[in-house]
């Protein structure tokens, strides 16, 4: 028994179409399937890894402002002389100087710092996926 799945339109006139499409259907949907499913995996991936990136350059910039700290700590504990006439633009100098050596000691090896609240954090639900191998 044949099933008569569709008409199909001719220059002659209507035909019925007798082929069963099913087959080709259900390959069709799987294919697409395992498309999305695909898509869907590599859009995940992308995100982990998004996350994981701004995880740790959060971490290296808390780094950079905990040393940026200690700087300004360490320069107001040197003795200034009278002698010289010491202005707000030498202090503002000073800041900018001291927040630039701090933010390149973090994007080097750092103190370690970053790393330890890295380790920590990421544990939590939904910020990286702790199977994952870190890449860098």
């Amino acid at each position: 028994m044949t099933d008569i799945t569709g008409i199909i339109g001719t220059n002659n006139g209507i035909v019925l179409s007798t082929r069963n499409p099913q087959p080709e259907i259900y390959s069709d949907q799987s294919t697409k399937m395992k498309q999305l499913q695909d898509t869907v995996a590599k859009i995940t991936d992308k995100e982990a890894e998004d996350r994981v990136k701004v995880l740790k350059d959060t971490c290296k910039e808390f780094e950079s402002i905990f040393i940026y700290s200690i700087l300004k700590s360490m320069r107001k504990t040197v003795l200034r002389s009278d002698l010289l006439h010491r202005g707000m633009a030498e202090d503002i100098y000073n800041s900018m100087f001291d927040q630039e050596i701090a933010k390149n000691i973090s994007d080097g090896n750092g103190i370690g710092i970053s790393s330890m609240i890295y380790q920590q954090l990421k544990v939590y639900k939904g910020s990286v996926d702790i199977n994952k191998e870190d890449k860098g």
